[in-house]
């Protein structure tokens, strides 16, 4: 295991953990567009696009809309974001999401704390 599977990047610290379970990468991260093997990726919904947007730090792109809205509409994950502007279809977000795709947990956060953490990808490459 190298360095950067286990080190939690310290922009993190800024961000608020979001308890709850996600599904696993086979039926999130996949089915909502997200390729490609770095450990964190960003989420919000975009007004412009109505789609929900991925971000690693490196690319952007445009997710698949019924995926996000069949996870974001379930009972638990609107609880658990609750009090967050993570954009919909009238909003610009306030906040991101920021996954990380191995521990499996889930983050929360204004856009500029997000996309610091998301840096730290970008000096391990």
């Amino acid at each position: 295991m190298n360095q950067s599977e286990t080190v939690i990047p310290i922009a993190i610290r800024k961000l608020k953990k979001v308890h709850m379970r996600l599904p696993p990468s086979h039926l999130f991260d996949e089915p909502l567009g997200c390729s490609g093997n770095r450990r964190y990726f960003a989420l919000y919904w975009s007004r412009a696009d109505q789609a929900p947007v991925l971000n690693d730090g490196f690319f952007e792109s445009v997710g698949v809309p019924d995926t996000y809205r069949v996870w974001r509409y379930e009972p638990a994950v609107i609880a658990a974001l609750a009090g967050y502007n993570i954009g919909d279809a009238a909003i610009t977000a306030d906040h991101w999401l920021l996954v990380d795709r191995k521990s499996r947990e889930l983050y929360i956060g204004k856009v500029w704390d997000v996309l610091a953490a998301l840096d730290f990808q970008k000096s391990e490459t």
